[in-house]
């Protein structure tokens, strides 16, 4: 059997407040009406803290209802809610600004290159097309 204790430190942060709440009303009636039960059915304490812990185990694992209407807590929830969603695409957006600035930061570099790559290009042809240009003089004397 797991301990209410265990069950409360596992609960979502909405509801603990309301498991501690039950259990300690469950706990204060089954105390007040143990004796009474006890003594007709002939119960001793081991059964009567097995029931208790029996019934705060349902009680802990309930489902969650809905929060009523004009309750001002959900207010607090929706804008805490709000605030989470918001950070989320906040990290989301700056995430991929860091990839874009990193692949822009790419493309510059691969440019770059481009760009010496054509400079050595173009002195190369500069070269050849002097070579060229000296040959051609060289033959001109020839003939």
């Amino acid at each position: 059997m797991v301990p209410a204790q265990t069950l409360t430190a596992r609960a979502p942060a909405a509801w603990r407040g309301r498991v501690t709440v039950v259990s300690a009303a469950v706990t204060l009636v089954a105390s007040l009406f143990a004796p009474a039960a006890a003594a007709q059915a002939g119960h001793d304490e081991a059964s009567r803290s097995q029931a208790t812990q029996a019934l705060l185990t349902t009680l802990a694992l309930a489902p969650e209802s809905p929060p009523a209407p004009d309750d001002p807590f959900v207010a607090v929830v929706t804008a805490d809610r709000d605030v989470r969603e918001r950070a989320y695409e906040r990290i989301s957006a700056q995430s991929r600004a860091t990839v874009a600035v990193r692949v822009a930061a790419e493309a510059r570099q691969r440019a770059d290159v481009a760009d010496l790559e054509a400079a050595a290009a173009a002195q190369i042809e500069g070269r050849a097309a002097h070579k060229v240009l000296v040959e051609r003089r060289r033959f001109s004397r020839l003939t």
